[in-house]
């Protein structure tokens, strides 16, 4: 599993263009550098003191190390560039507001609302999409630097709903796929690698309709009309599912 691991970039990497008395300071965790990097340098050349740190893979003790080097730089607050569409990095982000008390800002290329509200769930007061242009995302900082949040109430109503229907969904369809035999979820991971029904009686040394009544069982009992659709939830529950408990 990947987790946190902290990693400070070099002296150089913090850049300072200061413009009045008490510039915002404020660390930005990301999983490429050389994105962060540009983020970096782009805030601070509007008066925002940024420092680096990065994600990658690590242990629970790397979490702890790296909200360490958050206490050491005392930031007004953390903004984290994520893909919350994959669903490692989402649990990273997740774990990331939980694990670290200071105030955070989302900087995703995604839109969708559900995996938005996960991240408003665990602490994260604002989101701003990468396609809004580094002005937006310099302004969420000051807000949110000034203990505001950096989301409407009525935006931050619908992520969290949005993100609380997605769990209760993928619950439902966990249960539904805990109804297959052994065989039968074979069968269907056979289908979602591209195996046609043909294919998977060869390997499997059984006759086609022996396959066909499995496949037929498996649509049943996931309540869907089609085989593409048994591997698109495969899939959903397999690689895109909701990595980790939500909050009850």
């Amino acid at each position: 599993m990947s987790v946190l691991t902290p990693k400070v970039v070099s002296p150089m990497a913090e850049v300072r263009v200061l413009r009045g008395p008490n510039p915002i300071r404020v660390v930005v965790v990301a999983h490429h550098a050389l994105v962060g990097d540009a983020v970096r340098m782009a805030l601070s050349s509007r008066g925002i003191v940024a420092t680096g740190a990065s994600l990658g893979r690590g242990s629970q003790r790397e979490l702890v190390a790296l909200a360490r080097v958050v206490s050491s730089v005392r930031p007004a607050l953390g903004l984290v560039l994520c893909d919350v569409d994959d669903p490692v990095q989402l649990r990273e982000t997740v774990l990331l507001a939980r694990g670290v008390p200071i105030r955070w800002l989302l900087l995703t290329s995604s839109l969708d609302d559900s995996r938005w509200g996960a991240a408003v769930e665990a602490g994260v007061h604002g989101v701003v999409p990468m396609s809004e242009g580094i002005d937006v995302v310099a302004h969420a900082v000051r807000v949110i630097a000034r203990g505001r949040e950096g989301l409407s109430a009525d935006t931050r109503t619908r992520v969290l709903q949005a993100w609380r229907r997605a769990g209760r969904e993928h619950r439902q369809l966990v249960e539904r796929f805990g109804g297959l035999t052994p065989r039968e979820m074979k069968v269907l991971s056979l289908l979602a690698d591209g195996l046609t029904v043909k294919q998977i009686a060869e390997r499997s040394e059984v006759a086609e309709g022996t396959v066909r009544s499995q496949v037929k069982s498996v649509l049943r009992k996931l309540g869907v009309n089609s085989q593409l659709a048994a591997v698109a939830a495969h899939r959903r529950v397999v690689t895109q599912g909701v990595p980790f408990r939500q909050r009850p």
